[in-house]
C-alpha cells in the first residue's frame, strides 16, 4: 500500500506538473535594468510561439510574417519543470527560472509578466495621458503627453534631455522640444496616428491600476506607461 501510495503521489505531480497554466496572450512586462532604468515592453504568447515587439493588432498577428521581418523579437516557448526556454527565430536561445505569481502574472528573466487584454472594439480614447523613461539615473530622460479626444484627434509633445556627469562642479545639460496632431485610429492593441505629414501604428492597450475614475487610468504606449492627468 505506502508503495502504491507513492506511486499515485508521484503520477499525480507529474499531471500536475504537465497541466501547469502556460502564458497564453497579451501580457505587460516591466523589468529593472541594473537598477538605473525600468524597461517595460508587450509581450505576447499564443500556442508555444511569443514575440517581445507584437505590431499591429494582435487579435490578427502573424507569427510567421514577425519571425521573418523580426527574427530577434519573435519565437517559440517552451516550459520544462521551472524553466522557461525561448527560441528566437535568428537562432539565439534564451532560458531562466519560471515562477507563476498572483493574478495569473509570472516573473522570467528578471522580469514581471501580468496579464493584459487589448482595447474593446469600438474603443476611444478620451482625456490627457502622460508618461515618460529615464536611463543612466537621469542622465537621459524623456516626458511624453498626449491628448486624444473621443472625436477621434490627437496631440502628442515630448520632451527630452541630457545631462552630463558632473566634473569639476559643472554639469551640462540639454533638451529638445517635438510636438505632432492629427487623427488616430484605434483598434484592440492597435493604435494609429496619423499626423505631422506621416501615419504610424503603436501597440497599446488600457492597464488597470486598480484606480477609480474615468477609465482606462493607464495606457501603455508604445514602449512607455501613461497616466491619465484628467
Amino acid at each position: 500500500m505506502p508503495v502504491l501510495f507513492l506511486l499515485l503521489v508521484v503520477g499525480l505531480c507529474t499531471i500536475g506538473s504537465a497541466l501547469a497554466a502556460q502564458p497564453d496572450g497579451l501580457y505587460l512586462m516591466t523589468r529593472m535594468n541594473m537598477g538605473s532604468s525600468l524597461e517595460i515592453s508587450g509581450w505576447y504568447f499564443k500556442n508555444g510561439q511569443v514575440s517581445n515587439r507584437p505590431t499591429g493588432n494582435i487579435a490578427a498577428f502573424d507569427f510567421k510574417n514577425a519571425s521573418a521581418k523580426n527574427p530577434d523579437k519573435t519565437g517559440t516557448y517552451s516550459i520544462s519543470g521551472k524553466k522557461m526556454t525561448i527560441k528566437w527565430a535568428n537562432g539565439k536561445q534564451s532560458t531562466g527560472d519560471y515562477e507563476p505569481g498572483d493574478h495569473n502574472c509570472f516573473y522570467w528573466d528578471m522580469g514581471s509578466f501580468c496579464p493584459a487584454e487589448p482595447f474593446a472594439k469600438g474603443a476611444k480614447l478620451d482625456g490627457v495621458f502622460e508618461g515618460g523613461a529615464s536611463v543612466g539615473y537621469g542622465s537621459v530622460a524623456n516626458v511624453t503627453q498626449i491628448t486624444f479626444t473621443s472625436a477621434g484627434q490627437y496631440k502628442l509633445e515630448s520632451v527630452g534631455t541630457v545631462k552630463s556627469e558632473i566634473s569639476n562642479g559643472t554639469q551640462l545639460s540639454g533638451g529638445a522640444t517635438g510636438g505632432e496632431s492629427g487623427t488616430y485610429q484605434l483598434s484592440g492593441t492597435n493604435l494609429t496616428l496619423n499626423g505631422g505629414g506621416k501615419s504610424r501604428q503603436v501597440l497599446a492597450f488600457p492597464y488597470d491600476d486598480g484606480t477609480k475614475g474615468p477609465q482606462p487610468h493607464r495606457v501603455f504606449f508604445d514602449s512607455i506607461m501613461l497616466k491619465r492627468l484628467k
